[in-house]
């Protein structure tokens, strides 16, 4: 078929679908009626394919007369519509049969901001640590959640170094010589990790009060711990 059928045929099925969408009728009697219009049979199934998975297509259309495509993607009528994202809107119209390829509310458990969402208030809800089975994790796109990410990167810094120098100058392999300490660097890793523990004390014993007496920790101590 030539670009100028198709384009044709597609205002066709645009103005049919409108026109049904003005009737104070079902989607089910809609179908029904998108069906005689375009002179298919009313037990005829329609699917619609808005993703790179062509092999659904194929899998449908060698199931014989049953299936036939709507290649109209804004349209509601289908019996099963497989795409690569979804919106809310797309549930407002499901009919009890109806085949999707989603599920509403997927992306709390889907996609890794929503399912941290939901560790984070599964931890206030039912006093869980999701901590003990999943790993930290923050969304960047909030900036108290950036500022605890940089904080916690830091610290694993700094605990890191620590654990590194322990083990260099106790290696029977390590060159005593060829090891130098800079002595205001790890001094720097231990006030971190000093006050990171009295915070986590804190917590613990739900004290409200989480200063620390020590000198803050500059931009420029950070920047040795990460470049040391």
């Amino acid at each position: 078929r030539s670009s100028k059928d198709n384009s044709k045929d597609r205002t066709r099925l645009e103005n049919l679908e409108n026109s049904l969408r003005m009737m104070a009728i079902s989607k089910e009697n809609s179908l029904g009626i998108f069906l005689q219009r375009n002179g298919l049979a009313a037990h005829t199934k329609i699917f619609l394919l808005d993703s790179p998975d062509d092999h659904i297509r194929k899998a449908l259309l060698t199931r014989g007369p049953g299936w036939i495509e709507n290649r109209l993607l804004s349209s509601r009528f289908w019996n099963l519509k497989w795409c690569t994202t979804d919106c809310e809107g797309d549930y407002s119209h499901l009919l009890e049969n109806d085949l999707y390829n989603h599920f509403q509310g997927n992306r709390e458990l889907t996609t890794k901001v929503g399912l941290s969402r939901s560790l984070q208030q599964l931890d206030s809800d039912e006093q869980v640590d999701s901590q003990r089975f999943f790993p930290r994790c923050y969304d960047m796109s909030l900036p108290s959640e950036r500022e605890d990410f940089v904080l916690d990167f830091r610290r694993c810094t700094a605990m890191k170094l620590l654990q590194y120098t322990c083990l260099r100058k106790n290696s029977v392999f390590s060159d005593a010589a060829g090891c130098h300490l800079n002595i205001c660097v790890l001094r720097t890793a231990a006030q971190v990790l000093q006050e990171w523990l009295q915070e986590l004390e804190s917590v613990l014993l739900e004290e409200v009060d989480l200063s620390h007496s020590g000198k803050a920790i500059g931009t420029k101590e950070w920047d040795g711990l990460a470049l040391y």
